[in-house]
């Protein structure tokens, strides 16, 4: 319960960052990150507030625009064979951040990315066939989410070369580096 009452705040706080490192790389104007998270929790109780419909249907619009960025840039990477060439060695475990260690920080990351995805349990009563319907959209769910995530990830570990993870995970922003990297200037 408390890790769930966190999540908001941690999110905000992410948002506020993300968006005025965005803003000075974008528009060379700094703007703080208080004053970017307070115009996102202004935002979000604006839409809220037009009822649980209406949030679900940006949600999704937004979740849409996120997949489609981050599956062409996976596409671009791996079509241009990454920073130094595609490779298989990135499923190594030994090839994971502090080796084989490294597993357990990359569970908990796992575990963490599928938080949410249960929601879709709650609206049991409105399908149809409930008791097959839930169930089989919460496997697909989590088989395509994994599938997508693991996509990524290897899209991701290779567009950075020979660093792969370490790379990845020393870059503050590296989904921002990897789009100017293979589709140059300013695409984020």
């Amino acid at each position: 319960v408390i890790a769930y009452g966190m999540v908001g705040p941690m999110l905000i706080a992410a948002f506020g960052g993300f968006g005025s490192d965005f803003i000075q790389s974008q528009f060379h104007t700094h703007v703080a990150w208080e004053v970017v998270s307070v115009c996102f929790m202004l935002v979000i109780w604006s839409i809220l507030a037009a009822g649980v419909s209406e949030s679900a249907k940006v949600a999704t619009v937004f979740l849409a625009i996120e997949i489609t960025v981050i599956t062409a840039l996976t596409v671009t990477i791996i079509a241009k064979g990454g920073a130094h060439g595609l490779s298989l060695g990135n499923f190594n475990p030994g090839n994971s951040l502090k080796g084989v260690s490294g597993l357990g920080t990359g569970m908990l990351w796992g575990i963490l990315m599928f938080i949410g995805f249960e929601s879709a349990a709650t609206l049991g009563e409105e399908a149809k066939g409930s008791r097959k319907t839930i169930p089989r959209a919460l496997f697909t769910a989590v088989l395509v989410i994994g599938s997508f995530y693991v996509f990524a990830a290897y899209g991701s570990s290779i567009g950075f070369g020979k660093s792969g993870v370490s790379g990845f995970v020393a870059d503050g922003d590296p989904w921002s580096t990897l789009s100017q990297k293979f589709w140059g200037g300013t695409a984020i």
